[in-house]
């Protein structure tokens, strides 16, 4: 997958899944997305005018995720997140990309099965001058990881709520794209 050329990508918000689909709760984003995609044509007449918002699915993290991120002055990324509670649980957290360093500890935050390769995208794509201004990481507790196509009742339910979530999300962006605090 190729990221889309720069004058492509101002004005847009990138909202991105992570997870694997053939991992039970892990592939909680992919059922997100499926469902952001569905509201968002309805949405779309709320969002201040030139904005776009593009969604992608990465599966699992890797750093070609960092290229992607080039240009973009606000990205929300999706995944499950591992904070040893209930499973309908959401989390959401703000980063602000002078958080990101070197010493950056991906487990402030906590955000689930994939942390180490987060964190390391996040930290290259700085370097690289690549990381958006703001970063949303948004997702809930998985209740199973195994080798299955599905999620659990609790985690499907978390999916319409995350996904409920990030439209309000989008309609507290003010129009240069920043995000103050999460309501």
């Amino acid at each position: 997958m190729e990221p889309p050329a720069q004058s492509e990508k101002l004005n847009k918000i990138l909202i991105c899944g992570i997870g694997n689909l053939l991992m039970y709760d892990d592939g909680f984003a992919h059922y997100v997305i499926e469902i952001l995609e569905d509201k968002l044509d309805r949405f779309k007449g709320n969002l201040p005018d030139g904005l776009g918002i593009e969604i992608v699915e990465f599966g699992t993290v890797n750093f070609t995720m960092a290229n992607y991120l080039e240009g973009y002055k606000f990205a929300i990324f999706i995944d499950t997140i591992h904070q040893n509670k209930s499973p309908e649980g959401i989390y959401e957290f703000l980063i602000k990309s002078d958080e990101v360093s070197d010493d950056f500890d991906p487990f402030k935050f906590s955000f689930g099965f994939h942390d180490s390769d987060l964190k390391d995208m996040l930290v290259f794509a700085k370097k690289m001058k690549f990381l958006p201004e703001q970063i949303i990481i948004i997702g809930c507790e998985p209740k199973t990881i195994k080798a299955e196509i599905r999620l659990s009742e609790e985690v499907s339910k978390a999916s319409e709520k995350v996904a409920e979530r990030i439209l309000e999300i989008l309609k507290i962006l003010d129009n240069e794209l920043n995000l103050n605090e999460l309501n």
